[in-house]
């Protein structure tokens, strides 16, 4: 990622409530954070696919339980920069959009038995959906730094 200087310039900064904060679970996300603030501001950003990227991924972050726990940490860290999306849903069960809680229920209800099975794609995906949903919620129930 690169940034043009006249951003920050502007006033505009990364929020330091997301991301590593010596403790286990944070949220994630403020590169998305900082490029919605961007958008909302009118700055534009660009993709470049062809561009040549070293990203250093340790052999734990291939593991399913690193993976879950990436999840919840992204849940947390979603309500950090989607507020405004989240903000329209009026009808909500202690603090949490009805549907976001109806998605966290079921998948609840769900994981513990697809843990039993053995390692597949949907496994992941439902154990991966369950922890997200479970720190969307709890981003939206709990104080936040």
């Amino acid at each position: 990622m690169a940034v043009r200087t006249s951003v920050f310039s502007e006033g505009h900064h990364f929020d330091e409530g997301i991301g590593p904060d010596g403790t286990v679970q944070y949220g994630v996300g403020s590169e998305s954070e900082f490029t919605s603030c961007l958008a909302r501001a009118g700055h534009l950003a660009y993709f470049v696919a062809d561009a040549r990227v070293a990203h250093i991924v340790r052999p734990e972050q291939l593991e399913e339980d690193w993976m879950i726990k990436r999840a919840y940490r992204h849940g947390l860290g979603f309500y950090r920069y989607h507020q405004h999306l989240l903000k329209r849903h009026n009808r909500r069960i202690f603090g949490v959009p009805l549907g976001i809680m109806a998605r966290h229920l079921l998948y609840g209800l769900v994981a513990p038995v697809v843990r039993f099975l053995p390692s597949s794609k949907l496994r992941l995906r439902v154990l991966f959906q369950d922890q997200w949903y479970r720190g969307l919620a709890d981003s939206l129930t709990k104080p936040t730094r």
